[in-house]
């Protein structure tokens, strides 16, 4: 599950993961930025969902079976 292409190429990087918990990283670089210079709407919707979808794999880490709605609402 963490070794995930879109994941690299993004530069996320996964700090710290327990029961419960998991910490992520990224440092913000220009190319993570929409033509406004904001950080881009797909990578916050990933840095949502991704530490949802590992912290509820924390307790087992060697079953996925979770599931977990991701919706994001951008408002101007």
């Amino acid at each position: 599950m963490l070794d995930n292409p879109f994941l690299a190429l993004l530069g996320a990087e996964l700090r710290k993961w327990e029961d419960g918990l998991c910490e992520w990283e990224l440092e913000i670089a220009p190319h993570h930025l929409n033509t406004q210079g904001s950080l881009q709407g797909g990578v916050i919707a990933t840095l949502l969902r991704i530490p949802a979808n590992v912290t509820g794999h924390s307790g087992d880490r060697d079953r996925f079976a979770h599931g977990h709605h991701a919706g994001v609402s951008f408002v101007l």
